[in-house]
This record gives structure tokens, sequence and C-alpha cells, in this order.
């Protein structure tokens, strides 16, 4: 009478296929981090961006509140002077991919800062009279691209407006109060 056998090991059949569904797995992992850290950088950017676009319309916005007048040079490079009480000046000008803000006291310049901007889109500066008041304003708006002219942009442009020599909250809150 025949022995039953025992199975005590895999075959190296067995093996194959266990160390090749294993390397599947494997890459299919590593193709998912990837992604999983490439969406985590662009996320990144995009906050560190939005916090430089922050910081620049609270630095923006603070100036042309403190200015008495304003000047723009409509460039190359574009730039908006604003002169400021006891002789002082900031200067904004764009150069490049970024806005540079300098401030100028007696005709010296004091403290530069830049604010960087992505390549995919612009800045220009807007002036409007608004009633007896200077409404000025500084565009961030998505570039065009040049293989769909004539089409909208992707984006809405960013207006970072304020009234020379005003505060643009209290403003509204003396209009609305009766």
């Amino acid at each position: 009478m025949p022995r039953p056998t025992t199975r005590r090991a895999a075959s190296l059949i067995e093996l194959v296929i266990l160390i090749s569904a294993a390397a599947l797995i494997m890459a299919l992992l590593t193709i998912v981090f990837a992604r999983a850290l490439g969406l985590r950088r662009s996320a990144q950017q995009q906050l560190e961006q939005t916090v430089q676009t922050a910081r620049l319309a609270t630095q923006f916005r603070r100036d042309v509140w403190a200015a008495e007048r304003v000047e723009e040079s409509p460039g190359p490079p574009q730039a908006l002077t604003l002169e400021l009480p006891v002789g002082h000046k900031v200067r904004y000008q764009i150069v490049d991919a970024a806005l540079e803000r300098t401030e100028i006291t007696d005709g010296k310049a004091q403290v530069s800062r830049m604010f960087r901007i992505p390549a995919t889109e612009v800045l220009r500066f807007e002036q409007h009279h608004r009633g007896d008041a200077e409404q000025v304003s500084l565009v961030v708006a998505p570039l065009r691209s040049p293989a769909v002219e004539g089409e909208s942009p992707h984006g809405h442009p960013l207006h970072i407006k304020a009234l020379l020599g005003r505060d643009l909250r209290h403003v509204r809150t003396a209009e609305a109060s009766p």
C-alpha cells in the first residue's frame, strides 16, 4: 500500500508567483506614494504662494492708506510710487516674475523686499477716481496662453484695492452708518 505523501514546502512555481505578486504590489505602492508626494509638494507651493499674496495685499493696502499722493510710471518696467508723509516714499516696481517694494527716505532706498509671483501670472497697477477719493489697485491676473488667444483665462484676476489716504474698511463703515 502506497504511503500518502505530505507536502512540506512550496514548489518553485509557487515561489515565483508569490515574488511576482509582491513586486507588483510594491510597484503600485511606489506609484501611489510618488503621486501623493507630488500632490503634497504642489499643495505646499500653492499655500506658500497664497500666504505671499496675502502679505503683499496687506502691505500694499497699508502703504496706499498711508499715502498722500500716487505717481504711476507706465514702464517698462511698470512702477508705482506712493508719497507718504514726512518725505517718505514707497516704490512698487514690477521686475520679471516679482514685485519689488522699496522704501525711500530722503531720496535714498532704505528697505527693499521682493514678492515673487508664479510665472503663470502677470501684475499691473490701476488707478480710478471714486467720488472724491482715488482708488489704487494692484491686479494679479493669469496669463493668457498664445495658443488660445481670445479665450477667457482659466482663473480670475485678483484685485488688491485701496483708497489713497483712507482705510477702505472704515469708509464702508462710515457710509453704512445713518
